[in-house]
């Protein structure tokens, strides 16, 4: 390679100009034809590998958007649960704590605060 490259799309692509420029000129080159087919075969190898990673990489996006829509139902599916479950027992059941579901408590009468951690009122 003559320029220095940085993407694997740019290697491949001066090899290909490497053996284009290497068929055209082999009656010019004696000997060249087992480096040409040992490239060849390196090159095509090469190509394999880039194709099965950007089929991989479309597999592994299409893989990950299928996770994202199977945890998207999950979640309105429990959360449709959660709230049957809330509709049954009802809001303030302290059975909804069976299911991870925290019941509405009664709040304490405004007047009434907790000082350090102690039960007294203060006003």
């Amino acid at each position: 390679m003559s320029k220095s490259t940085n993407s694997y799309a740019d290697q491949l692509h001066d090899v290909e100009t490497l053996l284009k420029s290497v068929m055209e000129t082999e009656a010019e080159l004696p000997g060249v034809s087992s480096f040409k087919t040992a490239l060849e075969s390196a090159y095509a190898k090469a190509v394999e590998a880039m194709n099965r990673k950007e089929a991989l990489a479309i597999s592994a996006q299409e893989a990950t958007l299928h996770m994202y829509a199977a945890f998207k139902a999950y979640r309105k599916a429990a959360t449709s649960l959660r709230y049957y479950i809330k509709g049954v027992l009802g809001h303030n059941n302290e059975n909804l704590l069976r299911y991870g579901i925290k019941p509405i408590r009664k709040r304490s009468p405004p007047f009434v605060r907790r000082v350090n951690g102690a039960g007294g009122l203060t006003n």
